[in-house]
């Protein structure tokens, strides 16, 4: 979850308010807390961040008080907890949408791009994303989603084939995207390869290296390459 402090971000205090209002469930208090949470979800929506405390208070409002739910709503919170990856929040959320809501079509389409990051079938997630309007709009949402992406590949490569590299970060050799992940996590170029760990690549020992689960390097590489595809 986004840290609201360490982003210098206040929460205001109607929102406070709602939080602990001991009755913001029962139906003589439930339209003005939703329409609290409601507009406090657009200001995370139009800046930016992300308050799931309260996010989650609203889907929990939603599934108790099911004639006050919204669909918009609900689809803002998904959308915002899609970029939060690799938090859990996603998944959480779910468990507070009534099932009718989840075959909603743009509900359905963020569910589907959950499951593909999820997956680390990154090169299908963008393709999808494409045809995302509401993340299209979002400032910023494909660096959040490489910053996770980058998370993935140190965890899993001591090297990675430029092409596979380029492909699932979804840009091209030499573009200001891909030159700006090699500078910020202090990756290098190697003929075909970026070395993303310098202190595994020693050519004649990367193939014999084991991670912490006992899978070979190779084994790692040949998984997340054909989960991408």
């Amino acid at each position: 979850m986004v840290n609201m402090a360490d982003q210098g971000i206040d929460r205001p205090e109607e929102v406070v308010e709602c939080l602990h209002h001991e009755n913001r469930y029962q139906p003589q208090d439930v339209t003005e807390v939703k329409d609290v949470l409601v507009q406090y979800l657009d200001v995370q929506m139009a800046e930016g961040f992300c308050d799931f405390e309260a996010n989650l208070a609203l889907l929990e409002l939603f599934l108790i008080n099911a004639s006050h739910a919204e669909e918009d709503a609900i689809h803002n919170v998904l959308l915002i907890a899609l970029l939060q990856m690799p938090e859990n929040q996603f998944s959480l959320c779910m468990y507070q949408i009534h099932e009718k809501f989840r075959q909603c079509d743009k509900i359905k389409q963020l569910i589907n791009l959950s499951a593909l990051l999820e997956g680390c079938k990154f090169e299908k997630f963008w393709e999808d994303a494409a045809n995302c309007q509401a993340l299209q709009q979002q400032a910023g949402w494909e660096a959040k989603i490489r910053a996770h992406i980058v998370g993935v590949v140190h965890a899993t490569f001591a090297t990675i084939d430029t092409p596979l590299l380029t492909a699932i970060l979804n840009c091209k050799t030499g573009s200001s995207e891909f030159s700006a992940a090699l500078k910020v996590n202090n990756w290098t170029e190697k003929g075909d390869k970026v070395v993303v760990q310098a202190n595994k690549c020693d050519d004649a020992q990367i193939s014999k290296e084991k991670s912490s689960n006992g899978i070979t390097l190779d084994q790692l590489s040949q998984v997340l390459a054909a989960a991408s595809r």
